[in-house]
């Protein structure tokens, strides 16, 4: 009596089991041969993607981008439209560009009215720091939104070809494409500066 018989073994069940190299496993024939390669391949390749897009930024941009590839940098971009807002107030969204490559920028953009309009802030350095503090900012919106709203406010048109030209900020350049563009001047309060670090 064969080993087999004596299991109780029908040579009908027996199924065939072909050794691959790829980990030195045994697999049965079964499994679709290039179909498994395929997903073990699928699943190397996730693991590698997920490895490297978890490495650190050593040194680079504020947004910590490093050395990332440029074509991350692109689809990182156009995913984050609102991540320099730091406020909205009625109908305008407040933005707080701090290009490291040239003057920070504070602009009050309204996309609601018939006619879009874009105003932009120079920020300067004494005040700058009322936009790191989530108290003094609303404040600092409300201030920007009285002097666009009162009517002998002087602001300054730029098209927004002059606006890249002068600042250099692409996302700002972005941001006010397809509304007018004004230049405003503006001082936070004397009570805003007094909370100025």
């Amino acid at each position: 009596m064969s080993p087999c018989g004596a299991s109780g073994f029908h040579a009908t069940k027996v199924r065939t089991y072909v050794l691959i190299r790829v980990g030195l496993r045994e697999r049965p024939a079964a499994w679709g041969g290039a179909r498994y390669l395929n997903m073990r391949f699928i699943i190397l390749a996730v693991c590698v993607v997920a490895v490297i897009a978890q490495r650190p930024p050593h040194g680079g941009d504020h947004h910590g981008g490093g050395d990332r590839p440029a074509w991350f940098q692109a689809i990182d971009q156009y995913l984050s439209v609102n991540d320099d807002v730091v406020d909205r107030y009625h109908e305008y969204r407040f933005e707080y560009h701090n290009d490291a490559r040239g003057q920070h920028l504070m602009l009050a953009i309204d996309d609601l009215a018939n006619e879009k309009s874009c105003h932009v802030v120079e920020i300067d350095n004494q005040w700058e720091s009322l936009l790191n503090n989530t108290a003094t900012i609303p404040m600092v919106s409300e201030e920007i939104y009285q002097l666009i709203h009162l009517s002998n406010t002087p602001e300054t048109s730029l098209s927004v070809a002059q606006l890249s030209n002068a600042y250099g900020d692409h996302d700002a350049t972005r941001e006010c494409f397809g509304h007018k563009v004004f230049l405003l001047t503006y001082t936070p309060s004397a009570a805003l500066m007094a909370m100025a670090v």
